[in-house]
């Protein structure tokens, strides 16, 4: 595996420090910040959401999600 040196000012690494969960490292989390989430899991996780939607509030709203993911 390659390793790459980077430097961050305190407020960086404070901010990082801050979102790396137990167990996880530097690397795993900045990995899971970077990685774009996909909508359809988070529509998953929220059934109730979906079906409290009907077919054109739901695509309006993995439209804007999309936009607010991107």
């Amino acid at each position: 595996m390659t390793y790459k040196t980077i430097s961050l000012n305190s407020k960086a690494y404070n901010l990082l420090k801050k979102a790396k969960k137990e167990g996880e490292s530097y690397s795993e989390t900045v990995i899971r910040l970077t990685t774009k989430p996909n909508i359809e899991k988070y529509l998953e996780m929220f059934g109730s959401l979906q079906s409290e939607l009907d077919e054109k509030e739901l695509t309006e709203f993995k439209k804007e999600a999309r936009q607010a993911w991107n």
